[in-house]
């Protein structure tokens, strides 16, 4: 059996540009904090949405026993956006870029196992938040937000969270968290 052809050729930076945009119309669109998102590489990934300080209380809001109702809620909507970059990869690509996104990959396993009493739960709960970011991304209007965002960011390399709400607003027929 023949591989599917690739939908389109992206460069690298395209391609991190893409993904972080579909974590950033996501995070906006579920209403989840973040103070930035850039493409410049660092010494762990090619490009990253900045959390905040909320995100490191949630964090260790797992550590400690079973979270509250509020703590999963708010890691439902972490994991949907963190699977909305390889979910924007694959629409575009036609295929998964596991490289690219394997630190993503890593915390939705490690916040996800955390949430779940079982194996059979666990494999039911991912697939079902994976269906949920494609269906964030893929959406007509959230797709020209995720285009949007992934061209200032080949431009600007750094944007704001107030600029890509900003930008997602303009982009989407919904209101996002301001």
């Amino acid at each position: 059996m023949k591989k599917p052809k690739p939908k389109r050729r992206l460069t690298r930076l395209e391609r991190t540009a893409y993904h972080e945009a579909g974590h950033v119309v996501a995070h906006c669109l579920l209403r989840l904090p973040f103070a930035y998102v850039t493409i410049v590489p660092d010494e762990e990934c090619l490009g990253h949405v900045h959390g905040t300080e909320s995100s490191k209380r949630n964090r260790e809001a797992l550590e400690f026993g079973p979270p509250s109702l509020r703590v999963c809620d708010y890691w439902q909507r972490q994991i949907i956006a963190m699977y909305a970059g390889e979910a924007v990869t694959k629409h575009i690509t036609g295929r998964h870029d596991w490289r690219g996104g394997r630190r993503d990959h890593h915390d939705v396993m490690d916040i996800s196992m955390r949430l779940c009493g079982n194996e059979k739960e666990w494999n039911a709960y991912m697939a079902w938040l994976g269906l949920q970011a494609t269906g964030i991304i893929t959406a007509p209007s959230q797709w020209k937000a995720v285009e949007a965002v992934a061209k200032a960011l080949l431009v600007e390399k750094k944007i704001s969270a107030q600029r890509c709400r900003r930008l997602v607003k303009e982009a989407c027929t919904i209101k996002v968290a301001g």
